[in-house]
Order: C-alpha cells, then structure tokens, then sequence
C-alpha cells in the first residue's frame, strides 16, 4: 500500500518540485507507446478501482498528468474517462461500506478517496491551465494582424481543438465531485483538518477555477451542481463557510459571478435551510467601500449591485433581516451601490413588508419611503431616474388585489409633488422617468373605484362631491357636524380605509349617497350611515388634492413636448393620453400643443416609430376611438374634432390642418366623419349654432387638402350653404372660400391621383356668390379677412378672377369717392392714371373703413394678379412642352436657335408686365391706386382712422413687393412708418411686409437690415416675436447675410417672456445646423454683449458654446480669447473672457498648450478673484484626464506663482495712486491758502490807496455790517476794476508786476482751477517763493 502524505504532495505540486519514483518518461515515448501504457493502466484500474493504492499504478497516473500537455486529445479523453469511471466506482464502494457500517474498510476506502480527489485536482489544474492557453491562441489567431506569424502553431492543432472538449469533461467532474461530498465523509475521515484540505484546498479551488470562465454557469446542470456543493458543505461543514464568505471577494469583483452569488444564497435559504451564509456576506459587503472614481476599481460597484438587487428580489425576508449590515450603502460614495439600494429598498416593500400588517411593518414601511423621497434630491442623475424607476414599479397594482397597490395614499400625494420637481431636472432621463410615474400613478389611481365617476380624476367633479357631501353631512347629522372628519391626523390611516373603500363601494354607490343634481334633503337615513359618508368625503377630498397636483404637472409636461429628443417626447405624448382619458382638466393643454409635432422631421425608418407615428396613433386614440355609447361614433368624433378646433389658435389650426391631411392620407378618417361633418354644416335646424357649423367647414377644409373628393362631391352644398346670406356673419363664408382653395389648388404631392381641378366659367354659382359678398356693404371688421380668402379663392377656382376682382374695384371705388366724384367720371379709373393724389380725408368712421376696405382689396389684388401671371407663365411652358412632346413645334426648333428662346422671351415680357405694367401703365386700373396709398400713409395725421392706417401700411407693403421701381420710391417712407408709429399692429404687419420684400427686392433691403434688428428690442411682444420670426426666416434660408447684429438675436435668447427665448434657442440650433455659422459669428456676439447684465451675459454664452463641439475650433477659439485679454481694458471684459474660457471643451493637447503659452496675456490680470477662479475651473476640468495631469500640475504651480505677483503689483499700483490722491488734496490746500493770502494783501492796497476816503469806508463797513455781509471779506473798490480791466486788455498806461497786482479773486481762482494739473502746481510754487 502507497505511503501518501496529501498535504505535502499539495506543496510539492504548487511548487513543481514534487518526485515520482516509477516515473514514465511520456515526453520521451512515441504515440504509440504512450498509447500502450495508457490500454495498460486502464486495464488494471478498469479491473479494481482500489488498485490506485498500488505504488506503480498511482506513478503510472501521476506520470500521465505530470506530462499532460504532451498528450494528444484522444489520450487526454482516455486518462480523463478511467479517472472519473474509477472514482465513481469507489464512491460506490464507499457508499456500500458506510451503509453496512463495515468498519474494517473505512481506511482502505479513506486512502483511495484520496488519492482519486488529489489526481482530479491536479488533473482539474493541468486541463485548466491548457484550456486557457489555447484560448489565447485562438484569440491571437482570431487577429488579422497576427495570422501569419500563428498559422503554424494553429493548424497544427485546429483539428485537435475541435476534439477536446474541456467544457464537458469539466461537468463531468464537478458531478463527480458533487456525489463525492455526498457521502457521509465525517465517518471516514476523522480529522477535520485532513477533510478540510480536501474540500476547501481541492475542490472548492476546482470550482473557484471553473467559475472564471462565464461558460462555467451557462450550462444549467453545472450550476446546479456547483450550488448543491456549496450548499451541502455549507449545511454540513463548518469551516467551509468563511472559506465561501472568502471567495466572495472575489466572486463580487466579476460581474458574472454577481447573479450566481445571490442564486447560491437563495438557494442555501430556500432548499439547505441555511442562512448564516447570506448574512455573512451581506456583512462584508455592508462594511467595504465603494467608489465610481476612474482610478478605483470600477468593477465591484457594478458587480456588488448586480448581487444585492438579484438576491433582494430572491429574498427580500433575509435582505430586510440584514439590512442593519447595509445602512451605510445608502449614502455610499459610489452611485451606483446608491441606485440599486433603492431598489432594493422596493424589492423589500413589495415583496416583504406590504405582506405584512403588523405596525412595526408600517414603521418600517414609512421609514423606507422616507430614505426614497429622500433621494429624489440626489446629486448623482442615475440615482434619481432609479428611484422613479422603483416607484413606477410600486405603484403597479396586485394581480390579488387589483384595487391596491404599494403605495399609501399620503405618499402617493408627495410623490406626485416631488416628481414635479423632476420634470424640471437637466437630465432627460430622470425627466422621462418623471412622465412615466406620473403616468403610473393616474393608471393606478385610487381615486377611480367608484363606478360612477367613470374614471374621471376630474378635479371640477371631486370638489363637486366633496360640497354635496359636506351638506350632506351638515343637514343628516348636524349635532356632528364636519369635525369628525379626518383630519391630518388621522392620514396615516387612509391606506387602510382605501383598501377598504372597495369593498364598501360594492354596497354603496356615490348616486346612493347623494344625487349630483339633487338637494341634499332626499338622502334618507336608510340609504346610509354617519361613517360611510365620512369614508367617502375622505376619498373624494384627497381625490382634490392629488387632481390638482396631477394638474400642475400637466403643464411642465407640455414644455417637454418642445424637447429635442425623441423619447421624452414619446414620453410626453403618452402622458396626454392618459390624462385626457382620465379627464383632466389641463390635459388639453398638451393635447393642443402637441400637435405641432406633425411638423417633426423624425422619419422612424430605423427606430420603432417616429414622433409623427406616435402624434398619429395618439391623436386617433384620444379624439377618434371613444368609448363605446348609445350615440353614434361619427358623431362623437365630430363633436370632439370641433371642440377641439374651438379651442386653438391660429398656429395649431395649422398644425391641427397638416395633421389631418396626413390622416387622411393614411386612411385613419373614416367616411362617416365627413358626413357627419356636411351634416352639422348645411343641418337647418343648426343655424343657430354659427361656431358649430364654422368649425365643422374648417375640419371639412383640413381633410379635403389631401381627400378632395370630400369636397368636390359637395361643391353645391358649400356654395348654397357657406356663400348664403350675412345673417350670421362672415366667419361662414370666409372659411368655405378656404374649402374652396383647398379644392382647386393643385396637389403637387409625388405619386398623387388626384387630377386638378378644371377652372369655373366667370358666371358660375360660386364665382358669383364670392362677388356679391365682396359688395355688400358693411362696417364689420371681418370683411377684411373674408375679402382675402375670397380674392384667394377667386383667383384659383375662376378662370378670369382679373375681371371679377376689376369690378369689385370700381364699384367700391364708386362707393368710397361718391360725394367727391360724379358717376360719370367713374372711368377715370378705368382708362386714365392718376398722376396726383386724391385729396380725400374721410371724416366719419365708414368713410374711413369703405377707403380702407378699397386700399386693402386693391393691395391684395395685386399680390394675387402677380401670382396669376407665375401661373399664366408656368401653363404656357407645360403646354409648350406637351406640344414638343408630340412633334408639333419641331419646325420652330431650328428658329429658336437663331431668335432665342422663346421661353427665356415669355419670361421677361411677365417680368416686365409686372414690374412695369401693373403699377404704372397709363391704362392699368391699380395704377391709379399708387400714390393714393403713400398719399394716405404720409399724411397719418390727415387720415387718423386706426384701421385706415392699418390698411394702408400694409397695402403699401403689398404694392412694394410687386415692382422694385415702387419699392424704391417708397421704402424711406415705410421705415420711418416702423420707427415713428406707436401702433404695434403696423409695427408687426410692416415687419412682416420687410420678410417679403427681402424675399422680392434683397439688393434694397440688405443695405436696411438694421431695422429689422432694432425691432427685436420693441416694447410689444406681438413686434418682437414678428421680428424674430422673420429673421430667422430670412438668415436659415439664406436670404440675408448673417452679421454683427445677431448678437440681437442672442440677447432675445434669456428674453423676459418664455416664447421669445424658444423662438430664439430654436433659431441658434438650426443654425448651428449650418456650416460654422455660429463659430464664424462667435467674435461679435462676444463683443456686441458686454453691454448687458453679467449674470445675463453667462447664461447667453453658455448656451451659445454648447454648439461649438468640433475639436479645431475649441483650438482656434482658445487662441481668439486669450487674444482678447490684450486689449480688455476693464475688469467686467476680462471676467467675460475668462467665463468663456471656462465655456470650452479643451480636449486636445494643443489646445491646453496655447491657454499656457498665452499665459503673459492675461498674468497681470489674475488678481482679480473671478478671473482667476475661473481659469482654476479650466485646470481643474482638465484634470479629470489622467495623461495631462502631470502638465497641468505644473501649469497650475505657475499660474498660483503669476496670481501672487499680479496681487503684489496690484497693491502697489493701489498704493501710489492713493499717494498721488493725498498729494492732490495738499496742493489744493496749499493753492486755497495763497488765494486768500493774495485777496488780503489786495485789500490792504486798496486800502491805503484810498486813505482820504476812510469816512466813507467806515459808512460802507458799517452797511455791510448791516446786510450781514462778514468782516474778513471786502468788497472791490470800481477803481480796482477798471485796473482789472485795463490789464486784460494790455491798454495799461503803466507796466506792473502781475504779482503786486493780482486779479480779483474771482477771476483769479477761475484761471488757476481751469489750467492742468502741472501748470497748477508750478504757479503754486511761483507764489510760494515769492
């Protein structure tokens, strides 16, 4: 029998070194003789597996595995068959011996065991360590670069790769392994320590070797058999548990292994009824520290979270009964061991606590949302967006109890507030996040168990319940009153009485309890009692609270819609949705604004949907899929359509028009809608209903934009019906001359069927009905509207609008100019022009609307007679070209070569019509109309009638855009119009007008651009949103050049009102779109802003960097700002520069290079606190990335060195100013003092002088006395004055020193303070010598 020593052999084996005395030279041998020795050895222990025990057979083996490498794959299947069969074969014998207590073989059996288990563990390591370097070879193979230098060694053994199956093998011992512990082992072997190196040193490392590769736990039955391991060791030996506990580090540290630890603790829990193990390592892991830092190790956050959120979903009990261990993960430096706490935290409500009533469970259950609510606020984006993500999960009702959920009614209320508060967070997905809970906690609202309501969270309807029932309340049981209500005290209760409500409500009824429209006197005492009332009163007032809130976030997830990315806008849709389904108030709100997103450019070709997709299926389920009724869906839907179009205004009917063209294109409307619609609009019996009937023409007018059937098949009815009488106004007729454009317009749409329309006769029914409304006199306002459609819809649908809209001129023209004009001189004109304005000033309010009714349609008859003309040119070329097509015209190819183009011919004579013609032909009708219109609007204090002024601006407009000539001659007179009237409607339709004659005329109006910018500074915010619309309009299609005023442009970005910033942030992205268009325009933005306010100007530069992403131009820009410095001269420019400094990426290496070497620039600059923050700000960002940081360490020395000596020569500089300040002060005493010693020193002479005169001077000191004037202050003889005089003059008889005979002191200190500085001083130290 063998003499073996397990633990020294384990030592020989770790370190090479062990001996074996009958060793078989493999590495020597052929493939023949190792074969033969291998059919020997499995013959001898195939026959006797305790033949192991024989020292030649045990040496036999260990030559084998000793030389593992060197076998070739068939070998290595035959060793690993004959070890596994005879290891099986002794454990069977084993299980035999230990089963019939035979004693006498437990050693033999002991010593086989043994030897079996040490040959697998060195058979487990050597297979292991070859699997490994084959994989790397496969991996090296696997590289391009490496092929050829591998294709030796590789195609040697691909074959041989294919038949080795390590994976398999692999199984089978870890099953043998596993039916060896099974065995009752602590018979058999009687030292623990002996047992202990056999598990823990040989099997568990097998296992821990097999678990590094992630293929391992794939297979299923492997796992299981390495969990039933782990756990009967475990169950059955001690020690074995602090050597798994152990192992966790590093199990922790892969995130393969993560999962596999919490099934392997559940798994002890759930089958081994072991727990010690799971509280062992939720300790450790509670007491280590977790850090996201780049230089720490990131893998075992990741891995650590993995573990705790899979194992709290396992066992949530045993996490609730460890989670002491855990208390310091909640504020965890890393977020990530943050974020998945949190939902642990939710696996343990959901799945523990809320199964339990106790009240340390509802203590625990408060404290736990506490910690949640808690990290809503949290600084880290992921742990927020978790912790929406946990309470989304929370709020889901029980498939048990469908009327309950997780979530406790007062919480519910401050959740709802606190994810308000993240609809405003700066990341989009917490923001997401927000729109889902909020749409989580509507659908799994309390507030909608009452049949009755009908799933309303109405908030009008709950205070309605809530009034009845407090009089209710107050006439059944007035000796109560309402002070038994539950008040907040009592809130912590409401999750019990929600629960219960249910099934109070299968009894009770809200019309039981009090009829909506009844009084209160009909509740019998019968019906229901004091407490039932109460429940529900309670119900309907925490109803209140959580619809208003619901309410409120209504609107802050309306500005989403405006996002830029597509699934937070997705989000937001859903969330209308629901909420108009629940029927909320504000939810229209949304629903109005989101249609806006049909104009989306998102296609959805390669994502799930587009934004478009999802405003389609969302509008369709909102309007046009209502729960079914007694009343028909056709009209349910119209009635919805029309609701809502009352309700818009005029930009989301035009959203709302392309919306339903698209619709309709796509077959979502269905036929029964537009019937519907024809009815309410010709239904007789509605006449009554003008709104109703309007809105039903517009809906018609929208759908027929891409089903014109709908309204060809109706023509009649929309001429007898919407061009009938003027009983109900013009709102009618005016939208059906919009049908009728949407009809008669050709659908130049790729791939459409539809056929254009054949033009009307000029005596059709429609044509002759748009006339007579045109004539009917009137004063209303809506004429203006309606006159503009009609002149449209004439000019598409008659096939000679000229001559319609040529009579409509005369006879309104005859009516404005009756009193003035004969009949007979109507013609006037017709035939003649009109050279001079006529001196009209209407004195009465229709006089003045009748001429701006003629200037108005006259204006608008011109822009229309332009786009006649286009059409007229376009129509010649397409019938030409059919010609062509058909071989007529081939005999005028020839001369079309030699005359020209006959075309390019036809072009310039419809130029020269309009340009020539229309305005200024002697028998043109409009031009007569010319200077009538600049008569009116030059003389505005002649013609004083607001909408006769508004009229005229914007004819003048129109007639401008028609010739260049006249827009030339009037364009100083419509920008003094924009600069001088304080009408902002004049103001607006002139900006408006600008855009097109922009378009029209760019030469005249480019050279003017600057009055378009100046309107962006208007008091109106109708002007400055025209404005700006305008000029984004005009600068995104190129129209105008952008230049140094779109700093105007970026000011308007922090504007005071909400629509102007949109606007402006919607003009900067789309411009950003452009090539460099920011970047090139960066340096006078920068330069036009200093002028306002600084925390204004940080916000505006701010957003306007976040465009400039590209490398090059972070490198370029550096270089421009630090350049700056130079010549900023105050401390608010270098505070400006640095800030955008602080803007920059500083991604490259160059980039931080020329912020250092433009470092003399701005040194003496950095005792100025902001400035040099800010560039610590830079190093600071910079840091961040590990290859500068060395650079920047050292950069950051010499900036610290920089910022002391800026300090030092900035104090010094204080310093000496001070000095010059106190010198000043000295000398202007010093000159004061000479003053006063020159005006004594005059007294005294003019005193003497005048000797013989004392008396008199005595009488005149004596008056002075009298007057109050002081004694030391004299008054100057007339003799000394002409003195004074005559010194000035240079008339002088006599020469005398200028400083024995001073000037008076007036004048003398009126020329010293009047001379500079240094000739101040030097007079001063003149009279101080003398």
């Amino acid at each position: 029998m063998i003499e073996f020593q397990l633990s020294e052999e384990l030592v020989y084996l770790a370190d090479k070194t062990f001996s074996i005395d009958s060793e078989l030279t493999i590495n020597l041998l052929s493939v023949n003789e190792i074969d033969q020795q291998l059919v020997n050895l499995i013959r001898i222990v195939s026959f006797d597996s305790l033949s192991i025990l024989q020292p030649d057979t045990f040496d036999s083996v260990r030559s084998f595995l000793k030389h593992f490498d060197k076998l070739n794959d068939q070998q290595k299947n035959q060793l690993v068959d004959i070890l596994l069969s005879a290891f099986r074969e002794q454990i069977k014998l084993t299980a035999s011996d230990l089963e019939e207590k035979a004693q006498h073989n437990y050693e033999i059996d002991k010593k086989a065991l043994e030897l079996y288990t040490f040959q697998l563990y060195w058979l487990f390591i050597e297979a292991e360590s070859n699997s490994n370097q084959n994989a790397k070879k496969l991996t090296l193979a696997k590289n391009p670069k490496t092929v050829k230098s591998t294709q030796k060694v590789t195609s040697k053994k691909s074959s041989a790769l294919d038949d080795w199956d390590w994976s398999y093998h692999r199984s089978q011992l870890i099953d043998v392994f596993h039916k060896f512990l099974l065995l009752n082992l602590n018979a058999i072997f009687i030292s623990n320590s002996h047992l202990d190196i056999i598990i823990n040193d040989m099997i568990f490392k097998c296992i821990r070797l097999s678990l590094e590769s992630p293929e391992s736990i794939k297979n299923a039955d492997t796992k299981e058999s390495i969990m039933d391991i782990f756990c009967h060791c475990v169950k059955n030996y001690e020690s074995t548990v602090s050597v798994l506990v152990d192992y966790s580090d590093d199990f922790l540290r892969e995130e393969h292994l993560a999962e596999f630890m919490a099934d392997l603790i559940d798994s002890s829990i759930v089958n081994y009824n072991q727990t010690v193990l799971g509280e062992r390592i939720l300790k450790k892991v509670g007491l280590k520290l977790y850090s996201d830092k780049p230089d720490q190790d990131n893998k075992l956050p990741k891995s650590t979270a993995k573990f705790l959120l899979k194992f709290s979903e396992l066992q949530p009990a045993d996490v609730m009964r460890n989670i002491i261990h855990l208390n310091d993960l909640f504020d965890s430096e890393s977020y990530t061991i943050r974020a998945v706490m949190m939902e642990v935290i939710g696996n343990i409500i959901h799945g523990h606590l809320i199964l339990d009533d106790t009240p340390i469970t509802a203590k625990n259950i408060a404290t736990f949302y506490e910690i949640l609510k808690q990290r809503f606020l949290d600084s880290n984006n992921f742990v927020r967006a978790r912790v929406l993500k946990v309470f989304i999960k929370l709020t889901q009702r029980h498939k048990d109890s469908p009327g309950i959920t997780d979530v406790p009614v007062k919480t519910r209320r401050e959740v709802v507030s606190l994810t308000k508060l993240r609809l405003k967070d700066k990341n989009s997905l917490v923001r997401k996040r927000a729109v889902e809970l909020l749409v989580a906690l509507m659908e799994t609202s309390p507030f909608i168990a009452i049949p009755e309501d009908m799933g309303s969270l109405s908030e009008k309807k709950f205070e309605k319940h809530v009034n009845n029932l407090t009089e209710v309340i107050k006439s059944r049981f007035p000796e109560v009153g309402l002070g038994t209500v539950p008040d907040e005290e009592s809130l912590e209760d409401r999750e019990s009485q929600a629960t219960s409500l249910d099934k109070q409500m299968e009894n009770l009824t809200f019309d039981e309890a009090v009829a909506p429209e009844e009084a209160p006197k009909e509740v019998t005492p019968e019906m229901v009692d004091l407490s039932q009332l109460q429940g529900l009163l309670l119900y309907y007032q925490d109803g209140v609270v959580f619809s208003k809130e619901i309410n409120e976030a209504c609107l802050l997830v309306s500005e989403l819609l405006g996002s830029t990315l597509k699934t937070e806008i997705i989000s937001a849709m859903k969330f209308f949705v629901t909420a108009y389904r629940f029927e909320l108030e504000n939810a229209e709100v949304g629903v109005k604004k989101m249609v806006h997103k049909i104009w989306d450019k998102d296609t959805g070709e390669k994502e799930a949907g587009s934004v478009r997709d999802v405003l389609i299926n969302s509008f369709y389920d909102i309007h046009m899929d209502p729960p079914e009724s007694g009343i028909p869906t056709g009209e349910v839907v119209a009635d919805n359509l029309i609701n809502l179009a009352s309700s818009m205004d005029l930009a989301e009917l035009i959203s709302l028009e392309e919306l339903m063209s698209v619709m309709a294109t796509r077959d979502k409307l269905t036929p029964e809608l537009s019937t519907t619609l024809w009815s309410i609009f010709s239904d007789k019996r509605s006449m009554g209903e003008t709104e109703k009937r309007k809105y039903a023409i517009i809906l018609l007018g929208m759908i027929g934009k891409s089903s014109k059937e709908v309204l060809h098949d109706n023509l009649d009815v929309l001429t007898r019906v919407g061009l009938s009488g003027l009983s109900k106004g013009y709102q009618i007729p005016k939208y059906s001359c919009v049908a009728l454009q949407q009809l008669f317009t050709i659908n130049r749409a790729k791939g459409s069927s539809v056929a254009p329309m054949a033009r009307l006769p000029l005596d059709h029914p429609t044509c002759e009905r748009v006339y007579k409304l045109l004539l009917e006199p009137t004063e209303s306002l809506e004429w203006f509207s309606f006159a503009e459609q009609g002149i449209n819809a004439l000019y598409v649908m008659s096939e000679h609008p000229d001559k319609i809209c040529g009579h409509v001129i005369k006879q309104l023209a005859r009516r404005v100019f009756e009193l003035q004009l004969p009949e007979e001189h109507v013609g006037l004109f017709e035939n003649t022009r009109q050279d001079t304005p006529i001196d009209v000033a209407p004195q009465l309010a229709n006089e003045a609307i009748r001429l701006a009714q003629l200037l108005f349609f006259v204006s608008h008859v011109g822009m229309k007679q332009i786009v006649h003309l286009e059409f007229i040119e376009s129509e010649w070329k397409r019938r030409k070209n059919l010609k062509e097509k058909d071989g007529i015209s081939k005999q005028g190819n020839d001369l079309d070569m030699v005359t020209g183009s006959v075309e390019d011919e036809f072009s310039e004579c419809v130029a020269h019509v309009r340009e020539h013609e229309i305005l200024f032909s002697q028998k043109g009708l409009l031009s007569t109309f010319g200077p009538m219109i600049a008569h009116v609007c030059t003389h505005n204090q002649k013609f004083k009638h607001p909408t006769l002024q508004v009229m005229a601006s914007i004819a003048l407009c129109k007639f401008m855009c028609i010739s260049s000539d006249y827009c030339e001659a009037h364009l100083q007179l419509l920008f003094t119009i924009l600069e001088r009237t304080k009408n902002p409607i004049i103001r607006s339709n002139i900006i408006i007008g600008l855009g097109d004659l922009t378009i029209c005329f760019n030469s005249q109006i480019d050279q003017n651009i600057s009055y378009l910018y100046n309107r962006l500074r208007d008091d109106d915010f109708y002007v400055k949103k025209n404005a700006l619309m305008v000029l984004t309009f005009l600068i995104l299609n190129g129209m105008i050049k952008v230049k140094g005023q779109i700093s105007e442009m970026a000011k308007c970005t922090e504007d005071e009102d909400i629509r102007i910033r949109d606007l402006a942030k919607l003009f900067f992205r789309e411009l950003s779109t452009k090539d460099n268009a920011i970047y090139n325009n960066l340096p006078d933005i920068i330069s036009n802003l200093s002028t306002v306010e600084e925390s204004q100007y940080r916000k505006i530069m701010r957003f306007i960097f976040s465009f400039i992403v590209k490398e090059k131009q972070n490198e370029s820009i550096v270089e421009k700002l630090c350049l700056r410095f130079k010549h900023a001269e105050t401390e608010r420019q270098w505070r400006d520069v640095a800030f955008c400094l602080t803007l920059l990426t500083f991604g490259t290496e160059k980039s931080i290079k020329k912020l250092m070497e433009h470092l003399p620039l701005y040194q003496d600059k950095l005792y100025e606190k902001t400035v040099f923050k800010f560039l610590m700000d830079i190093l600071t960002k910079i840091t961040k990335k590990p290859e500068l940081k060395i650079m920047i360490d050292d950069f950051k020395e010499t900036l610290l060195k920089c910022q002391e000596k800026s300090l030092e020569d900035h104090e010094a500089e204080m310093n000496a100013k001070e000095g010059d300040q106190d010198d000043l002060k000295i000398d202007l005493m010093g000159e004061d003092l000479v003053l006063e010693s020159e005006v004594k020193n005059d007294s005294d002479v003019e005193m003497a002088a005048e000797g013989e005169e004392t008396s008199n001077s005595d009488s005149d000191a004596t008056e002075s006395e009298a007057i109050g004037i002081p004694d030391n202050v004299v008054q100057t003889p007339q003799k000394s004055k002409t003195v004074v005089e005559d010194m000035d003059e240079g008339t002088s008889e006599e020469e005398e020193d200028p400083l024995l005979s001073p000037p008076p002191k007036s004048n003398r200190r009126r020329s010293l303070l009047t001379k500079p500085m240094t000739s101040r001083r030097r007079v001063l130290h003149d009279s101080d010598e003398d």
